[in-house]
């Protein structure tokens, strides 16, 4: 069976993720993790009215906040 891929940083959340492949060995727990950021970064996007240009910054934003959180 095919490994899951995940999101790279940095992507729009509203547009279809580039992906690679997890070569981190940690599996599901990274993918999860992950996922956990990207779905934080859209709602910071769209809370601040989907601004262009600052994926980015919502990416570290979600990201600080989810492992400030574990």
């Amino acid at each position: 069976m095919a490994r899951r891929k995940a999101p790279v940083q940095g992507t729009h959340p509203d547009e279809t993720a580039i992906s690679v492949p997890d070569t981190t060995g940690r599996g599901d727990a990274s993918a999860d993790l992950t996922e956990s950021i990207r779905r934080r970064a859209y709602e910071i996007w769209e809370s601040e009215g989907s601004p262009d240009g600052r994926p980015d910054d919502h990416w570290r934003q979600a990201e600080q906040e989810i492992l400030k959180g574990r």
